[in-house]
């Protein structure tokens, strides 16, 4: 059950990871995001 939501955190999680890392190129359009 809730696999939506912690599939979404999970997203959220990579999406910090990735601005922390500052963009890192394996991501589509690697920019951070505001």
């Amino acid at each position: 059950m809730q696999n939506g939501m912690e599939e979404d955190n999970l997203f959220k999680d990579l999406q910090l990871n990735n601005f922390a890392n500052g963009a890192n190129p394996f991501r589509k359009g690697s920019r951070p995001m505001f």
